[in-house]
């Protein structure tokens, strides 16, 4: 004989696996492809390499008679409070869109990434319509965006900008052309999707054969009661 207890357990078990596929279908919908990017950015795919030579040593006491060849990184730790100011050199992926300055119609705003050590990096850049003339794709997912090579002055808490960080850039060189990248397929997503639709699969049978014979033995029971 069934309890009502019993009854009301096996009731919750079907809501859990009616969760458990459409948790399932999800997983499978969206597996099957892989970049290599970061989340909130739009999945940009890898940045160019860059090279060690002529980057900053955060030790050393900033000299504007010097060009700084530094990673975006840098701008962004600890001791980027020494490069404030400075004139420097940034090289990064365009990615996301441009935006236009608010009452300045001849300047616009570009976001500059780039990766370092498994890490992105994002800068914003201050520019005017010489510098997005250069850019043929903005980088987002299944998009490369245009490499850039841009000098111009650092600021930590720009004066001009509501006291935000960005970068004002005066000359900019184009290092690599954006492209379409086609994302790999990944089998490793899909087989974890039709698993965990087969292992939803058994959790509904189990229930639809419980309640069956709940079913029944209540039938029992009532016939017994009619008696």
């Amino acid at each position: 004989m069934i309890t009502f207890a019993e009854h009301k357990k096996a009731k919750s078990f079907l809501k859990l696996a009616l969760a458990f596929c459409l948790a399932a279908g999800l997983i499978l919908s969206l597996s099957g492809c892989a970049l290599d990017a970061p989340t909130d950015t739009g999945g940009i795919a890898s940045a160019p390499t860059e090279t060690p030579e002529n980057k900053v040593n955060p030790s050393q006491d900033a000299d504007s008679s010097f060009l700084y060849d530094t990673s975006i990184s840098e701008l962004q730790s600890s001791s980027a409070n020494i490069l404030d100011g400075q004139t420097l050199q940034i090289e990064g992926e365009v990615i996301g869109d441009m935006r236009h300055v608010d009452y300045d119609a001849s300047h616009y705003w570009i976001t500059l990434q780039s990766k370092e050590k498994d890490k992105y990096n994002t800068i914003t850049v201050y520019c005017s319509n010489v510098t997005t003339s250069m850019i043929d794709t903005y980088g987002a997912y299944g998009r490369r965006g245009t490499t850039l090579q841009i000098r111009g002055v650092f600021h930590i808490a720009c004066p001009d900008h509501d006291g935000l960080p960005d970068f004002h850039a005066e000359s900019t060189t184009v290092k690599a052309k954006g492209n379409t990248v086609n994302p790999p397929f990944s089998p490793d997503g899909l087989t974890i999707g039709i698993m965990m639709l087969l292992i939803g699969g058994v959790m509904i049978a189990t229930y639809a054969v419980m309640a069956k014979k709940t079913k029944a033995e209540r039938t029992e029971i009532d016939d017994e009661d009619d008696e």
